[in-house]
């Protein structure tokens, strides 16, 4: 069996604020308190929380854990407040930390910090194990983590604390506190105090991710780990510890008081008068309570004369002094009900603001909840990991709007946290692009409206300029076409040696030489408003967003045949404003909200959860290269890389992505065009 022996120090209180430590029920707590209290406030504090740890049965690290959390926010604890506990049940030590809370642990010849800010641990205890709970104060009075391990080292908590009371420590242990407990196989005698008056600790209380750690920096074996880790063992002995209260401080020694010495009142008199002649008499002196009488001197008596003390003051020096009385009274109320007008605003100011911190607090607290809560249900419920994402969302837009301007850092704070789970949740990546290509070395006014990449060709339409640029993307050489059906054309494709270019309202176009056209296609009577052109194996397929169509024109010896709806039947239900499509034995048409699918005209399998309810998606790019589908958005200039059956992967950001004209993926390079410029990101 295992027993808790508990030596405490603490210093000077601090000027503002309030440290104490108890340890009582296998229970032991070190509370410092920046400011914001008075002594007997902080004091009636950590009695009030160690009424409240004592009175439950607490036996995990979560009921230890939210039992602390939920003390500090009833007591409504001052914003700046550190903490650091320990629970010992059955040889596990449940320990916790707030603040700039640390806690120390030492097995045979090991030391080295176990933890500190807002974590919490535990693990299997062994004997002369030893736990130093304190706080970052510690650094200023004793030293860094050598100097403490050789206060700390293989010696007693009773030792430890004796050594430190002879180093006589001064202003610099103000707001200092430390527990030291050790375990060991014989009986402990009542926990060991050295108490200061008047002793701060400068610690920030965050209440950030608590959640069980183990600290990386600890270079000591130590087992302390979550509770779920620990394997139950019915071999392994049970222990109950001493019940110590660390309260009551070493009274000073008892000095009897000291009784004046008794003065003798025997009368003194004086001595008797001889007569005759002269003669050595030695007399007794005798004592009388009446002075001796002294005999009449033939002194000359002054007469005596009565003064009579006279003041006068002139008339206008007299109305002076009444008006200068005057103005000393005004003045003196002026200030004293400024002072008083000073004292109740700021004091409400103080009781508004710990309110709004405390807000503050407890808001982070239910956010980090929420977040963590959402990382630990990602694998299996995506769909319930982004709910909870957006209820602390909720929740931070009501803080925003309770603050107004104010906890700018804390809200910041917060906010950050929750990029950071969204960002790895949603398995998004931010991603920097470099320049390809600049159309300005070829024409300084050039301006692209459209992007069409075919077998190492990138093509580029230019109806300002009424120009096509063909950019061979290995040798980054140009080829321009120019013709006047250019200006009215809205989208280009490339086949094998073959450049078309679609006009809406007239049909399709193919260039015969670099400067001369001829209509391929003419506009049907039941097109629509067509979005875009794609051609397959010489085939050309035409998406119109109006009538939700796509249609498909065969080629042949002489032309095209005539137009055929390529959808087996009606899709108006299914796709909502279509934008782009693409082919790679499968047609992928993207809508505002999905890509949906086909295959031989009727929808395939493409079932895509995205990590927000609208991605807005402008289009969409694959082929027969590639193994992923990429969906873009230049609103949110995001492009969403999904696998052929529609498996959501992950998603890239980039700024170029909202200039977008198009976009086409080469192997692992994503390559974008925003009207002028070729840029690359690397996907990899």
């Amino acid at each position: 069996m295992l027993y808790a022996h508990v030596a405490s120090y603490t210093g000077k209180q601090p000027h503002a604020g309030y440290v104490g430590t108890f340890a009582e029920q296998d229970i032991f707590v070190i509370l410092a308190i920046e400011e914001g209290v008075t002594p007997e406030e902080g004091k009636k504090m950590l009695e009030s929380l160690k009424t409240a740890l004592l009175s439950q049965p607490l036996a995990t690290l979560e009921s230890f854990e939210n039992a602390i959390s939920q003390q500090m926010l009833r007591l409504n604890v001052p914003a700046h407040f550190s903490l650091a506990g320990g629970l010992f049940k059955e040889k596990i030590l449940y320990v916790k930390t707030v603040g700039a809370g640390e806690i120390y642990f030492r097995r045979s010849k090991d030391f080295d910090k176990l933890m500190d800010g807002d974590k919490s641990a535990s693990g299997y205890l062994q004997e002369f194990d030893c736990a130093v709970l304190t706080t970052s104060k510690i650094h200023e009075v004793i030293g860094e983590n050598p100097d403490i391990k050789a206060f700390v080292d293989l010696y007693a908590p009773q030792d430890v604390v004796e050594r430190m009371e002879n180093e006589e420590y001064t202003e610099e242990e103000r707001g200092f506190v430390s527990l030291f407990v050790e375990f060991n196989s014989e009986p402990a005698d009542e926990p060991y105090h050295v108490l200061r008056e008047e002793k701060t600790v400068e610690a920030t209380y965050t209440m950030d991710e608590m959640k069980p750690v183990v600290p990386a920096s600890s270079s000591a074996s130590f087992p302390f780990q979550t509770v779920e880790e620990i394997d139950d063992d019915p071999e392994k002995e049970t222990f109950i510890t001493d019940k110590h209260d660390t309260e009551s401080s070493v009274a000073p020694p008892t000095v009897p008081p000291v009784t004046p010495p008794t003065i003798p009142t025997t009368p003194i008199s004086p001595p008797p008068v001889i007569e005759g002649p002269l003669q050595s008499v030695e007399a007794e002196p005798v004592l009388s309570s009446e002075p001796p009488t002294l005999p009449p001197q033939n002194v000359p008596a002054a007469p005596v004369t009565s003064v009579e003390k006279k003041s006068f003051k002139l008339p206008f020096l007299s109305s002076l002094e009444n008006l200068r009385t005057k103005k000393i009274a005004v003045i003196a109320a002026v200030i004293i009900f400024a002072i008083l007008i000073w004292s109740v605003v700021f004091g409400y100011q103080r009781r508004a603001e710990a309110q709004l911190q405390q807000r503050v607090e407890a808001v982070e607290m239910s956010i980090n909840e929420k977040l963590t809560q959402a990382e630990d249900d990602a694998i299996i419920d995506l769909d319930g990991a982004l709910a909870l994402l957006t209820e602390a969302k909720q929740e931070l837009d009501d803080l925003k709007k309770e603050v107004g301007g104010k906890k700018q850092s804390d809200v910041e704070r917060i906010a950050k946290r929750i990029q950071t789970t969204e960002a790895t949740l949603l398995k998004k990546e931010e991603k920097a692009y470099e320049e390809f290509y600049d159309l300005a070395l070829e024409n300084e006014k050039a301006k692209g409206d459209a992007v069409y990449y075919t077998d190492g060709s990138i093509v580029m339409l230019d109806q300002q300029n009424k120009t096509v640029y063909v950019l061979d993307q290995e040798q980054k050489s140009l080829d321009k076409y120019t013709a006047a059906e250019v200006s009215a054309a809205s989208r280009v494709a490339l086949y094998e040696d073959k450049l078309y270019i679609l006009n809406p309202d007239a049909g399709v176009f193919e260039f015969t030489s670099e400067t001369k056209t001829k209509k391929v296609i003419d506009a049907d009577s039941d097109w629509g408003s067509i979005a875009d052109i794609e051609i397959y194996n010489g085939n050309i397929y035409l998406l119109d967003e109006d009538n939700v169509a796509i249609y498909k024109y065969l080629v042949t010896a002489n032309g095209f045949g005539d137009i055929t709806d390529y959808f087996v039947e009606d899709q108006s239900a299914v796709l909502t404003k279509p934008s782009d499509l693409v082919i790679d034995s499968s047609v992928y048409v993207a809508s505002p909200d999905s890509v949906v699918k086909y295959t031989q005209g009727a929808t395939d399998e493409f079932e895509t959860t995205y990590p927000v309810d609208s991605p807005a998606i402008t289009g969409v790019y694959t082929d027969s290269e590639i193994e992923q589908v990429y969906a873009w958005s230049t609103q949110t200039a995001t492009v969403y890389i999904m696998d052929k059956n529609g498996t959501y992967e992950r998603q890239i950001q980039s700024g170029i992505i909202k200039k977008a004209k198009g976009i086409f993926v080469i192997e692992s390079v994503m390559y974008i065009f925003d009207g002028q410029k070729i840029y690359t990101i690397l996907l990899n």
